[in-house]
């Protein structure tokens, strides 16, 4: 978890080419265990980064095996977090079609509903931060700053800021 948390700050700190070495580093690791909460919390940073980076094709593959593997050992957080990272990447793809990006962005709402079923906060800042790129895209801007609003409040109350820059560089484009 920690090399995959040293990935993120990597990119965070403008190093997208060493993040990307690093989650692909973490993977391996996580690989070799055999552990499967490992594999899944190695898979969740290398979706995360892969995202980061705008790299949906990849982002997407990792969320799908996050998810399949949570779905298999009963990991039901890990579950709704890999649907969130998968409906972001079917947004990020390239060459996603309007249904495809409108399956997607249901797909992260839904993950995302799931998540906060559980109480949990973790994370949900940044997913509402692609939640809210994801709602601009679909041309509605002002729940996208709806979203990034109510992210930014999680971000004070839970004082979770590592994400609250690109949270601000979002709200700025929308």
């Amino acid at each position: 978890m920690a090399l995959g948390y040293a990935a993120e700050t990597l990119w965070c700190l403008g190093y997208p080419d060493q993040a990307l070495a690093r989650v692909q580093e973490t993977l391996k690791l996580a690989e070799g265990l055999e552990h499967p909460f490992s594999l899944v919390a190695a898979l969740r940073a290398v979706s995360f980064v892969q995202l980061f980076c705008r790299n949906g094709e990849a982002g997407h593959a990792a969320a799908h095996r996050l998810a399949a593997l949570s779905e298999t050992h009963r990991f039901p957080w890990w579950s709704a977090v890999g649907a969130c990272l998968q409906g972001w990447a079917a947004v990020e793809k390239p060459a996603a079609s309007r249904e495809l990006s409108e399956a997607g962005l249901q797909q992260l709402q839904s993950g995302l509903a799931a998540v906060r079923a559980m109480g949990a906060e973790v994370f949900v800042p940044r997913l509402m931060g692609a939640l809210a790129e994801s709602l601009a895209r679909a041309g509605e801007p002002e729940a996208g700053l709806a979203a990034v609003a109510e992210a930014l409040a999680m971000v004070e109350r839970n004082e979770e800021r590592w994400n609250e820059a690109e949270l601000h560089r979002i709200k700025g484009e929308l």
